[in-house]
């Protein structure tokens, strides 16, 4: 196993244990496990020191996105809840332009992402993401402040919360 891929399970395995941490008195009974594998996305999100890949194949890291906000978008093909959330992220990213940037992760095959955003035509990055937990995920939008600090889950037009990071 690559050393790329043994710090990615690392990591990943460490927000696991901090989530599942934060909360001792959940049971089983009380959560599905859709609940669980979104609880989880969104906590990897929320801590955003993690790593995503171009769709060839080249490590990103957060980091390059600091000096503006910027929304990491899940998605997936198979959902069109989330194909509905990325068209108005569309709406969003035409409204601030370069003043935001849109990241669309899916654990999806790269196949299929560069499928879709050529036929797309979308105006932000589309980038492969692993997380620790496979199941159906929503769709979900999490806001960062420019300095790569969560704000918070959003819907795609929340644009009273866009303008205050815009602004600030």
């Amino acid at each position: 196993m690559t050393l790329i891929k043994q710090t990615i399970i690392y990591f990943l395995t460490l927000v696991i244990i901090s989530s599942c941490a934060s909360n001792p008195l959940e049971t089983k009974e009380n959560t599905t496990s859709e609940d669980t594998n979104i609880e989880v996305a969104k906590q990897t999100l929320i801590n955003a020191d993690f790593q995503i890949f171009e769709l060839d194949g080249r490590l990103v890291r957060m980091g390059n996105y600091k000096g503006k906000p910027y929304i990491i978008a899940l998605w997936s093909t198979k959902d069109t809840n989330s194909i509905d959330n990325l068209k108005q992220l569309v709406e969003t990213k035409n409204k601030y332009g370069e003043k935001i940037n849109i990241l669309a992760l899916s654990e999806e095959h790269e196949s299929k992402q560069i499928q879709f955003k050529n036929k797309s035509k979308y105006r932000f990055d589309f980038y492969k993401i692993k997380l620790s937990k496979k199941g159906k995920k929503k769709a979900l939008n999490v806001l960062f402040d420019a300095q790569g600090h969560f704000v918070a889950e959003i819907s795609p037009n929340s644009y009273t919360q866009i303008e205050n990071q815009i602004n600030e």
